[in-house]
């Protein structure tokens, strides 16, 4: 079910750089298979939020949504096979769920529509005080590394997964921004507004 363009996005790859990272005398014993598996999941729900993500900017295709549901079910059926310790499952809820009010709160957040050339603002503009939140609808990518993390001496397991969810925070949040930067002028035209363009706005 891997297709050859989602192989092609290694870097995505994180639980594979993640284990890569650690210094060449602590670095720990993975499972080949295991690492290969937490790849595809991240391939998987990569694609999957890029199609929800079309639907919320109004721009999705019926015929993808099939496929997003298909790779959806199979990150979540890589997690739930793990049978890892339930703290874990703990946090992957945390994050799914707050990926789903993520979702939802962009879904009726006020957008601003332009007639005859002329701006109709919304009554309330979205905030961005924290760009940090920038990284609830991906953040989930970070959960390979957080299992792994759990493979591992759990001494201080806690700690190292907020640590590692942080890093992955400003690590996702960034790119997010990028990418809104990037697309400032497309999403001004569609009416969206993104950290980005509203200081344009």
């Amino acid at each position: 079910l891997i297709s050859q363009k989602m192989k092609n996005k290694k870097i995505y790859f994180w639980p594979r750089w993640f284990i890569e990272a650690w210094p060449s005398t602590q670095k720990p014993k993975i499972n080949k298979q295991l690492l290969i598996k937490l790849q595809h999941a991240n391939l998987y729900l990569w694609s999957a939020l890029n199609i929800y993500d079309d639907f919320l900017d109004q721009e999705g295709k019926s015929a993808e949504l099939p496929l997003a549901n298909n790779h959806y079910r199979h990150f979540l059926e890589t997690y739930y096979r793990l049978n890892l310790p339930a703290s874990f499952y703990q946090v992957f809820d945390q994050v799914m769920t707050d990926l789903d009010k993520a979702n939802r709160e962009e879904n009726l957040q006020n957008r601003f529509k332009t007639n005859d050339g002329q701006i109709i603002y919304p009554k309330r503009f979205p905030l961005f005080s924290n760009l940090n939140g920038l990284s609830r609808k991906s953040l989930a990518l970070g959960l390979g590394p957080v299992a792994l993390l759990y493979y591992q001496d759990q001494t201080e397991i806690i700690t190292k997964t907020k640590l590692t969810l942080k890093l992955f925070r400003y690590t996702l949040a960034a790119k997010q921004l990028a990418d809104d930067a990037r697309d400032w002028f497309s999403d001004l035209a569609n009416g969206i507004i993104t950290a980005a363009n509203l200081p344009i706005l």
